[in-house]
């Protein structure tokens, strides 16, 4: 299994970054719909945008679903995007999740803890 890469920012990428997630959130929160707030920033490299879009998008669907308790149906509703996409992103976070903690918990080394377990019965 290849190791998954994610991009470092520069400082200056960091900057424009943060400000991009608050211009959409800020946008969002005054009534524009997502794909609009999203369209309304304004990232020259197109690469970050879209890091910046779906990284949004992630912590949208993270913070209405665990936080709110809202089903993947609602958020969809809520920002007017199919089901699909929220699904995808959801699944998207996880392996993010996964992936970023599959170091700190030994997790693919030989020297890892062996999360399989004894054999069930069920």
């Amino acid at each position: 299994m290849s190791e998954v890469k994610y991009k470092e920012f520069t400082k200056e990428e960091e900057e424009i970054y943060d400000k991009a997630i608050a211009e959409i959130k800020d946008n969002i929160e005054k009534g524009v719909k997502f794909e609009e707030a999203c369209n309304m920033v304004e990232v020259k490299d197109e690469e970050l945008k879209h890091l910046i879009l779906e990284d949004f998008l992630k912590i949208t669907v993270a913070e209405l679903h665990f936080t709110q308790r809202k089903t993947m149906e609602e958020i969809a509703k809520e920002l007017d995007i199919p089901v699909q996409s929220v699904v995808l992103t959801y699944k998207r976070m996880l392996n993010d999740i996964m992936n970023t903690h599959k170091g700190n918990l030994g997790l693919g080394t030989p020297d890892g803890p062996d999360l399989t377990g004894p054999a069930g019965n069920a």
